[in-house]
Order: structure tokens, then sequence, then C-alpha cells
């Protein structure tokens, strides 16, 4: 055996190498063995040489492995957030989201809105005006149905009214000028007057329209359906990557790394034609009205729009437009939360200017258009008062005065002061949006005014028809095939 001694305690060790390669120590002056290490130990346990206690062998191999993970996950994580594994159209539109999303208090108390995105939620509006013209209106949204009620006074117009729409029908009752709970079954086949003065299509827009309305459904698969046909229009572009440009940026030339491509009259075209697609069934009618084909049209001659995308840190720097022998160009500017600044020249004349800026509890937006104020907003967050000024040419200045306050259960709002070149006045305008409702209910004896007859049809409208002004009288043998309602007798 070879003599050596305990580093620690310096007493002798002795120790004695096995034909299998194993080394063991003992104490000279007992025997003991005080430690043993094979020559390949593969095992998940080993002997602490200090107490002879076996301790748990560390796997390398698996701490490695999970170091390895967190370095990957880390850059992963940073190559999202800094656009480094995304394509450069990904790379744009990350770009143009994270410069939209501005700090604005203005912008979170408009965000709120999207409580009309929930299927509980009610709406108040009110106007009280000086000259005695009132409107006080409830609208609220459930999951069964969604319910107005008001009054409207209007001098001669004082009428109190209801209305809910449900599933399978719309029922409007006048409560102070008739007795009667209009209603229509819209998910029903008509086979009174309306029916056979009504054109089908029309009827059948009108009933897909109110469909539409009543599912909170089908309008998010709606606008859904549309947001898809432009992602899959925008992921269909080519990008190629240009050659990096220094723009000014919080006062400082910066570089910024350029991706160009081009959207042609055919890509434009094939967007709202899809738009269509998907819309004709429910607003059909809304879209002839519109002209809808007609805009379809009007963009097959426009030129091809070559647009550049100038990237700094992940925010858009510049955005140049080139089509025919126009050149438009948008500048972005500012720190994001501070200020903030939108600059769009045509041709290199200015055309259109945004800016929001930021001091103490104050932000303050403006718009300028051929480099003349038009539009400045100061809205103080802290009390929620905001004053809205307008400027023109011709009718000067108008200026109105309100509130705007917001908190986790909903947004209230109002107009407090109007002022004219004319003078001012108060409109007494109050708005207020919450979660959750309590709608009403409708009673009283119904009349269908799908299944009723002309005559039925004329008798019972035509108290109403006279009260809303309509002058002279209803005729029933005069009607207009596709009108709405039966044609007025004019003098």
């Amino acid at each position: 055996m070879q003599d050596k001694y305990d580093p620690m305690t310096g007493e002798l060790l002795s120790e004695k190498k096995e034909e299998d390669g194993t080394v063991r120590q003992y104490d000279p002056m007992t025997g003991e063995l005080l430690s043993e290490k094979k020559a390949q130990d593969n095992s998940e346990w080993q002997f602490d040489p200090m107490t002879g206690k076996p301790v748990k062998k560390k796997n390398k191999k698996i701490i490695k492995l999970a170091a390895a993970v967190i370095v990957l996950a880390i850059v992963a994580f940073a190559g999202f957030k800094s656009g480094l594994f995304l394509s450069k159209g990904s790379k744009v539109l990350n770009a143009t989201k994270n410069t939209v999303d501005i700090d604005s208090h203005l912008a979170d108390a408009v965000k709120k809105l999207s409580i009309l995105q929930s299927d509980s939620y009610t709406v108040d509006y009110l106007m009280e005006t000086e000259d005695g013209y009132d409107i006080d209106v409830e609208y609220s949204r459930s999951p069964q149905k969604k319910w107005m009620e008001g009054s409207i006074d209007f001098g001669r117009l004082d009428f109190d009214f209801m209305a809910e729409l449900t599933s399978s029908q719309l029922k409007v009752k006048f409560s102070n000028l008739n007795e009667h709970v209009f209603t229509y079954n819209y998910q029903e086949k008509k086979s009174g007057f309306i029916a056979k003065h009504i054109d089908a299509d029309v009827l059948e827009s009108i009933d897909n329209t109110l469909y539409t309305l009543y599912s909170e459904k089908e309008q998010n698969a709606l606008g859904k359906d549309i947001l898809g046909i432009v992602r899959d229009e925008y992921q269909s572009l080519k990008f190629e990557t240009v050659d990096k440009k220094k723009f000014e940026i919080n006062g400082k030339s910066r570089k910024c790394k350029g991706y160009r491509t081009t959207v042609t009259s055919d890509d434009v075209v094939d967007v709202l034609r899809d738009i269509k697609d998907v819309c004709k069934d429910d607003y059909g009618y809304l879209l002839n009205v519109m002209e809808y084909t007609d805009l379809i049209d009007e963009f097959r001659d426009m030129p091809d729009v070559e647009i550049t995308f100038y990237l700094y840190k992940n925010q858009l720097a510049c955005i140049n437009l080139e089509f025919g022998r126009q050149y438009v160009k948008v500048m972005f500017d500012g720190d994001g939360k501070k200020e903030q600044s939108i600059q769009v020249t045509a041709n290199g004349e200015n055309v259109l200017e945004l800016k929001k800026t930021e001091r103490n509890t104050q932000e303050r937006y403006s718009v300028a258009v051929d480099d003349e104020e038009v539009l400045e907003i100061r809205y103080d967050y802290q009390s929620g008062d905001y004053v809205l000024e307008v400027y023109d040419s011709y009718d000067g200045t108008i200026t109105v005065e309100g509130s705007l306050t917001y908190n986790s259960g909903g947004l209230e709002g109002s107009v407090d002061e109007v002022s004219t070149r004319w003078g001012t006045f108060d409109p007494g305008i109050k708005l207020a949006i919450r979660k959750g409702s309590t709608p009403g209910e409708l009673d009283g004896e119904e009349f269908d005014i799908g299944d009723a007859t002309e005559k039925e049809f004329i008798d019972e409208l035509t108290g109403l028809y006279d009260y809303f002004n309509w002058d002279g009288h209803v005729e029933p043998s005069s009607t207009d095939v596709g009108s709405s309602a039966p044609a007025v007798a004019t003098e």
C-alpha cells in the first residue's frame, strides 16, 4: 500500500488499488475502509471521503441541458421581441403595432368601449338642452335579447318607446301613442301585405340584418372573416430588403432597416370583392345603397403602389409610397410615451401632421392640414376634463368642453358647453357605458306586421303617420313596389 495523509486532519491514510480499477483507502491504525472510488462509476450514488456517507451524484448532462434550454428561451424571447426571427412582412406588421400602441390616457378611456363587445352591458344617453328638447334613452344587451327604451321630447313630438330584439322577433311599442306591440318575426315567412308589396330580396336582406344585429356571434364571425381576408392578402405580399436609410428620431440621426413591397390594383380589388362576398348575405341591401360595386370598379384603374417601410428598434420610422408620379412620405417620431408625431408629405409638401405631447397630467393632441392647425384636444387625465377645439376659416373656432372618466366598471362622458362665433350653449349631453344589464319586458296585444292585411296595415299605422307629420293621407290603392311603407299622397 501507498502512504498518504489526510489534508484536513494530517492523519496517515493507506490506499490500495484493486484489479478492477477500484481505489480503496484504509485507516492504517484500524484497517477500516474510509473511501471507495471505482474507475468508471456511473452509479447515482457516491461516498463522501470525509464522512463516508453516500451522496447523490450531480448529473452534469441534465444541468447542461437545462442551462441550454434556459439560454435558448431567453434568446428566443429576445428574438421575437426584437423581430429577429420574424419574416420581413411580419417585422413590418409588428413594428406598425408597436408604433400605434402608444401610452395615452385618452386612448385608454376609448378602449373601455370594448365593453360593447361583451354579452352584457348597458348604455345610457341623456340630452337636456336649454330650449327644452330632451332625449333620454337606455340600451342594454343581455345574452337573451337587446333592449331599448326611452323618451323623446322635441316640442310637438313627445313620445315614449320601447323595443326589443330577440333571436326571432323585433318588437316596438309607442306606449303613449298606440296600445299595440308591433311585432316583426324575421325568422318566419311573410304572408301579408308587405310580402306582396316589398321585393323578396329586400325582405330577406332585412331579415338577415336583424339576425346579424341580434347575434354577437355572427357579428364577431363577420369581423374575423374581414380581418382574415385582409391578413391573407397582406401575407401574400412579397417583401424585399432595401438599403438602410438615416432618419431623425428623438433628435438623433438613426440608421433604419428598409423593407419594400408592391400593392397592385388586383390586390385591392381582390380584398374588396372578398369582403363583399362575406357581407352580401347579411348586408346585401346596404351594399347596394352604398354603390359598393362602383367602388370596386374605381380601384381597377389604380396604379401599382410601391411601399417601403423603414424600421428602427422594432418601430416604424418612415413609410414611403410611390404610385404613378406621386410620392407620399409618412414620418414617425417620438418616444411613444410623452411625445409622438406623424407627418405626411405629398410630393415634398406637408399635407397632414398629428402630434401628441404630455405635460404634468395633461395630454395634448393636435391635427394640422397644409401647415394649418385644424383641431386640438386637451385632456387632463387626473380630473377627466377635456377641451376640443376645431378651427375653421369661415366659422371660426368651435370649442367643446366636457368630461371623460373611466374605471374598471365602465366609461362616463359629457358635453357640458359648446362655443361658436354665434354664442355659447349647454347641450346637456351625458353618456355612460357600464358592465351588466337589466332589460325590461314588452307587454300588450301584438300586431304582426308580416301577416297583416293591407287594410289592417293601413288602419293601424295611419295614426302614427299622421302624428309624425306625414302630409296628406295614406292611399291604400297606391303603393310602390319595393317600398317599405304605403305611399303618402302629397298636395
